[in-house]
């Protein structure tokens, strides 16, 4: 009574007495009461089994928890409670007494379980000494054989599974003096351990091996061991020390600036930011109407998809944009400009990563001035120029300009076999850096927007490899004065064949390297009844300039005079007049 336990009788008390005393649960049986004079320690049997415990309550039992058992049925559960049918009472001659280890976690779900806190479950739940089980039960059967007149069996019994091993723990020297902050040498740790009971002996220069007693079930690992030296040094003998902070700039990673900065002057321009799920559904590849082999077809499955329509990781942020398109459509809101910055993920077989890349996507269609238009405005619908339009402010603000000079990049028609399949004929643009692709631009074909839900409204795109262009060393700034002497144009209107593009002249006159070419620009592209079938009409403004002097005729007239002859002699066109 004096500890806080009721007194039942003189063998259960014991049996309390020498837990508190050995922190070891022991539980005493009528051995009369035992059918088949043994215990048998199982689970409960499939079908449903029941106990009535000491505290006169029936339990059902389920098939994780643990019992100990007579022959024929159950007579306690394992580490909690005894049963009330094998309960000591007075007029009880022979005991069987009970010392066992029981898995900690065992015991904790069954006592959750059951409802059930015992004082053996407190102490079997945080762990007992494995070693001590047969202390615990000579001293009980000392005090029973003292105060209650028993007589000792000569021998019990004895069920040990297996010896569990040594805890023996590897702790280090150096890792404690850093840890605690006190330099310590291995005579100070050893002195240390060994005053709470542990072995110690030196494995190597700086690490020592300490054999943990088996009534130290906390200490698990070496952090363990020095927590132990902290607390028998003194946590007030460790001197106080203030922490050192480097106030570094951390390294920024310079494609995430360029995406920052990019999004947020696409936004300033009249675009929004779209950002759509990384994962989509596998039918986007025949809405877009993709080739068996394109490489958009490597989807990457996942194991437990939300559903069939999120089932697979995106190839290309189209599909996602033209379901935003759509949705805006519905909503009454044709007048659309989105952009999505994201990874698309390409599958690279079955027990290899996928190919992840950056990209930069845009979709434009309905008004070119937006609902909110000002009225002055003459209502507008967006063409392939608007995309275009995108890209080249894109490149501009990473410094990566338009070019016609070999190497550079460079816009071009792709030949029919190498045109988006989704995007309509004569409405498609490549971008590219030498062979290098690094985007298209285009219109979509109406039976792909169909299959989108889109039924009246055009839609542009421009598809980008950010990673690409982040790729590619932008242009460094440079200062230069404004221009002392007049510029003189001159105008070259040459006819040629349909199949030489525009492009493909104004790129003659900027490798001509004449040295007072300052600008060259088309102005005017022409086909018509005064022009011979299969031919056009190209007109090209020049703009010459010295920076020393101003320009004579005669200057003028001999530099527009060699880059006429160079474009008439390459592309054998007809010079019209200038």
């Amino acid at each position: 009574m004096s500890v806080g336990l009721r007194p039942i009788n003189n063998i259960v008390d014991i049996t309390n007495f020498v837990m508190l005393e050995y922190g070891q649960p022991l539980h005493a049986f009528d051995f009369a009461k035992i059918e088949g004079k043994r215990i048998v320690v199982r689970q409960p049997h499939p079908q449903e089994e029941e106990i009535v415990t000491l505290d006169g309550i029936s339990r059902k039992l389920s098939q994780e928890m643990l019992l100990i058992c007579d022959d024929r049925k159950p007579i306690a559960i394992a580490g909690i409670m005894g049963g009330f049918n094998s309960e000591v009472e007075d007029d009880t001659v022979d005991i069987l007494l009970e010392s066992a280890c029981f898995n900690p976690v065992s015991v904790r779900k069954t006592a959750r379980k059951l409802n059930l806190s015992t004082d053996a479950s407190y102490r079997f739940e945080r762990g007992v000494d494995p070693e001590g089980t047969i202390n615990a039960m000579d001293r009980a059967a000392e005090l029973i054989a003292e105060l209650a007149g028993g007589t000792v069996a000569e021998a019990g019994a004895d069920n040990f599974c297996g010896k569990i091993p040594l805890n023996t723990q590897s702790l280090s020297i150096s890792r404690t003096s850093d840890l605690i902050g006190v330099q310590f040498t291995a005579a100070d740790l050893t002195e240390m351990l060994e005053s709470i009971g542990m072995k110690v002996s030196r494995k190597e220069e700086d690490k020592l091996l300490v054999a943990v007693p088996s009534f130290r079930i906390d200490i698990e690992r070496e952090a363990d061991l020095v927590e132990e030296i902290a607390r028998i040094y003194g946590y007030n003998n460790v001197p106080t020390t203030r922490p050192q902070v480097v106030l570094s700039y951390p390294e920024q990673d310079d494609n995430r600036i360029k995406r920052h900065l990019l999004a947020g002057k696409l936004v300033a321009n009249g675009f929004n930011e779209a950002i759509n799920y990384s994962f989509n559904t596998p039918k986007h590849a025949d809405m877009l109407g993709l080739g068996e082999h394109d490489y958009r077809r490597k989807t990457v499955s996942l194991l437990n998809p939300l559903s069939e329509e999120q089932s697979v990781m995106r190839t290309s942020l189209l599909p996602g944009l033209l379901e935003n398109v759509k949705r805006n459509i519905n909503f009454q809101k044709p007048a659309v400009k989105l952009f999505e910055i994201g990874k698309v993920f390409i599958s690279q077989g079955e027990n290899a990563q996928p190919e992840e890349r950056q990209f930069l996507t845009g979709v434009l269609s309905g008004n070119r001035y937006g609902e909110n238009s000002p009225l002055h405005y003459k209502a507008e619908l967006v063409d392939i120029f608007d995309a275009k339009g995108a890209v080249e402010f894109i490149l501009n603000e990473m410094g990566l300009p338009i070019s016609d000079a070999a190497g550079s990049i460079q816009f071009s028609v792709p030949p029919e076999g190498a045109r988006e399949v989704f995007s309509q004929q004569h409405y498609s643009l490549a971008l590219h850096k030498g062979n290098a692709l690094l985007g298209t631009i285009g219109k979509f074909e109406p039976s792909v927007t169909r299959t989108f839900g889109i039924k009246l409204e055009d839609v542009y795109y421009f598809d980008l490899d950010f990673d690409a262009l982040c790729g590619i060393a932008s242009e460094t700034k440079s200062f230069t004065s404004l221009p002392t002497f007049p510029s003189v144009k001159r105008d070259i209107a040459l006819v040629v064949p349909v199949t030489v593009s525009a492009g493909e002249l104004l790129a003659e006159v900027q490798a001509s390297r004449e040295k007072l070419l300052e600008h060259a620009e088309i102005f005017d592209v022409f086909e018509g009844e005064k022009i011979k079938k299969g031919f056009k009409s190209v007109a090209i403004s020049i703009t010459y300039r010295s920076a020393t002097k101003t320009l004579t005729e005669k200057n003028v007239e001999k530099a527009h005079s060699k880059i006429v002859q160079k474009l008439t002699d390459k592309f054998g066109g007809s010079f019209r007049g200038a």
